[in-house]
């Protein structure tokens, strides 16, 4: 799964343009005909640098919606600027492909951010977030998701203002 996003990033670096499935190799013929929400997060020097997912499948297959994801992740995230050829050697990967997503209705509070994902959404759909299970050290009770969840969307954080779904993903690295 790792190869299959380096194939990606390298194919769209290469030829600044988003690789068709006929132009990557797919070993895994599942990827082609199973429809699944994924995460791509690319990681330098140890930190963050792009990310983009989906939390409902929004193509026909796992290979469209990581290919989608990828060229996202590293020509979207507004937050970095676009991924360029002579960083590919500096990167490293993460894949998560969701097998359940669930609406959690009960106090964020009592989620173990070491376990669980987190991703809210604005009942208005203006803004949304994401917490990746064990990503910070400061972060180690539902307690700490409030606050980190205010910082990330620039606002106070109020569970009743937000959609929030409890995540459980099959993750895939290359570090």
């Amino acid at each position: 799964m790792i190869n299959f996003v380096k194939n990606i990033i390298i194919y769209y670096v290469d030829k600044w343009k988003t690789p068709n499935i006929s132009d990557l190799e797919i070993k895994d013929e599942i990827l082609k005909w199973e429809a699944k929400s994924c995460f791509v997060t690319i990681y330098k020097n140890g930190n963050i640098r792009w990310s983009a997912w989906t939390i409902k499948e929004l193509n026909t297959s796992l290979a469209k919606e990581i290919i989608s994801n990828t060229i996202d992740a590293i020509t979207k995230d507004s937050r970095f600027e676009e991924l360029k050829k002579d960083e590919l050697n500096d990167i490293k990967i993460r894949l998560d492909i969701i097998k359940e997503r669930k609406i959690y209705s009960d106090k964020i509070e009592k989620v173990n951010p070491v376990k669980n994902w987190v991703a809210v959404i604005k009942k208005d759909y203006t803004k949304l977030s994401v917490i990746l299970p064990n990503i910070s050290a400061t972060i180690v009770s539902g307690k700490d998701l409030i606050s980190v969840l205010s910082k990330k969307l620039d606002e106070e954080f109020k569970q009743e203002d937000y959609i929030v779904y409890l995540l459980e993903t099959e993750q895939f690295t290359d570090y």
